[in-house]
């Protein structure tokens, strides 16, 4: 009488142990990869913040000028500067108002910072420290639609 025989053998826990161990050699590159990926897309989501961010602090009746390299939104209720701030630790954008002298980090790591006018608008040239470059927009309150 012949009897069958159910389990796993040798062999076949062998060639499964081989393929989870290529298996896992194989990941290692692409979990590289991605963790490499999402620190660009930090820094992309940093400076579309600090776009959007300054973008919010022009008020409807406010405009855009360029003083020694920096962003002067005026006339307001207070007059707001961005500029570059760098210390041994520290090179960041930051906003700076006259009325308070308080200070508001907007970006940190930028390497340099190129304002340029525009008609209703400043267009500005980032490098940030990782050697990346920005380019964008911020449009006054005068703009009309």
């Amino acid at each position: 009488m012949s009897r069958k025989r159910s389990g796993v053998t040798m062999i076949e826990t062998l060639i499964a142990l081989g393929l989870l161990i290529t298996m896992f050699t194989l990941w290692e590159p692409v979990i590289a990869i991605m963790g490499k990926m999402t620190w660009v897309d930090a820094e992309l989501l940093s400076v579309s913040t600090f776009q959007q961010a300054v973008q919010n602090q022009v008020a409807a009746d406010e405009t855009l000028t360029i003083d020694d390299n920096q962003l002067v939104i005026a006339p307001g209720s207070r007059d707001k500067t961005v500029e570059r701030y760098t210390n041994d630790t520290e090179k960041m954008l930051r906003f700076a108002t006259k009325e308070s002298g308080g200070h508001e980090p907007l970006l940190l790591n930028v390497a340099a910072i190129k304002w340029q006018a525009a008609p209703h608008a400043v267009k500005y040239h980032l490098t940030m420290v990782s050697g990346r470059i920005y380019e964008g927009v911020i449009v006054d309150g005068t703009k009309t639609w």
